[in-house]
């Protein structure tokens, strides 16, 4: 057994050189947050996210139903998605040891732009759960206890907001005459319920929908001077769910791979049944339109919930601790984009690699790489004068990565 023990640490290591081209989006967790010796536990992060999505070229991307054209205008689609660049800040604070009694607060702050607003395409391809799905800051807190010492129960929140939006415009044509607009907007915030139950190393977790709506009212007018006396008036409402997070429940367990020689290893298995049967469009859809313009219409699109499972494996070497992770999330749509939309979401497969590498100061320094591999889908439009047509291949890649420093800080004993 010491021999194959020897053998798998030779395999993990020489995996490394793999995933340092990867990303992360899931940090491990330092062993600081597992104990209760350290009244206050703070880790101060930095996370990184590049989407690389596959070239869309030769199809249709305008035609009379959405456009000014008279005939259908073939084109390539614009593949620019942000990257994602944030810092990250947990910490822990335990309220009463006896009782295993603490408090958890994790947050996520954006720095390229402290919250970035995007509804994406509303016909033309889009890969709808990435274009500003982590462009927003998030702010999350769990107080969890021990209730015996085989059970253990969490409460938590999640910060959600919803934005509205009022706009009144003015446009007046003529020699001593001023165009004038007012822009007025709200931000509510809203709490999303987290609760957390733990029997015997089984973690169970809820955590509730949260969806970030916004809708703009929008009001114009026109008065043309001359050589038109006339005026003209439109008003409009958009609404639009720019976020998405639903309903998520999540079954989880650690085993310790002893029985067969493998001592210093952990099998962590985990499962999420997600609705996202409550999806609703990403997209700014006109509705109320005086006057003789058209209404909008919501992208065609039929979701179904979801199972992701996840499996990793981690290996401590003396205080320094690796893990390798797989998870695979299918696609939230039924089928493949037909009718008016292009919205796309195809399977996912994540690889990841950690390492905690502890300092002798009593400090840890962890590290997070991963690469997700988006399926490649294939989209037919079977009528010619839909936009998207004739049809093009979907597929991507994600990369990135995690760091971050772990800081324990021991309470003063008189």
């Amino acid at each position: 057994m010491e021999r194959l023990d020897g053998y798998m640490a030779k395999f993990t290591l020489a995996l490394v050189s793999f995933f340092l081209f990867s990303i992360s989006s899931h940090a491990m967790t330092s062993e600081y947050f597992n104990s209760n010796s350290y009244p206050i536990v703070v880790e101060f992060g930095f996370e990184y996210l590049h989407p690389n999505f596959g070239a869309i070229n030769n199809v249709l991307i305008q035609n009379p139903q959405t456009s000014s054209v008279a005939t259908g205008v073939s084109g390539g689609v614009d593949q620019n998605y942000p990257d994602v660049f944030a810092q990250t800040i947990n910490a822990k604070i335990v309220l009463n040891e006896e009782k295993k009694a603490n408090l958890t607060l994790k947050s996520f702050l954006p720095l390229n732009s402290l919250s970035q607003i995007d509804s994406g395409n509303t016909y033309l391809p889009e890969y709808v759960l990435y274009r500003a799905e982590k462009q927003r800051p998030r702010i999350s807190v769990m107080g969890e206890m021990n209730l015996s010492d085989s059970f253990r129960m969490g409460v938590g929140l999640d910060l959600g907001f919803g934005v509205t939006t009022e706009a009144t415009a003015y446009l007046l044509s003529g020699t001593g005459k001023y165009s004038n607009q007012r822009i007025s907007a709200s931000v509510k915030p809203k709490l999303i319920p987290i609760g957390v139950l733990e029997y015997e190393g089984y973690r169970f977790l809820v955590k509730a929908e949260n969806k970030v709506n916004f809708s703009l009212n929008t009001t114009a007018g026109a008065s043309v001077f001359p050589p038109l006396n006339a005026s003209f008036d439109i008003t409009y409402s958009t609404n639009s769910a720019l976020y998405f997070d639903p309903w998520t429940f999540d079954l989880s367990h650690q085993y310790a791979l002893g029985f067969i020689g493998l001592d210093t290893w952990m099998l962590a298995l985990g499962c999420s049944y997600q609705l996202w049967s409550g999806f609703e469009s990403r997209a700014a859809v006109i509705n109320n339109v005086s006057s003789t313009f058209s209404n909008g219409l919501a992208p065609s699109f039929k979701t179904k919930n979801l199972f992701v499972p996840r499996v990793a494996i981690n290996k401590s070497f003396g205080n320094q601790k690796f893990e390798l992770g797989y998870e695979y999330k299918d696609s939230i749509f039924k089928e493949t984009p037909s009718g008016n939309g292009n919205y796309l979401d195809p399977p996912r497969h994540s690889f990841q690699f950690g390492v905690i590498f502890p300092f002798s100061s009593g400090w840890d320094f962890s590290t997070s790489l991963q690469v997700s591999r988006l399926a490649e889908q294939t989209v037919v439009k079977s009528d010619s004068t839909e936009i998207g047509a004739p049809g093009y291949r979907a597929s991507g890649w994600l990369y990135g990565g995690n760091i971050s420093l772990t800081i324990p800080f021991e309470a003063k004993r008189i």
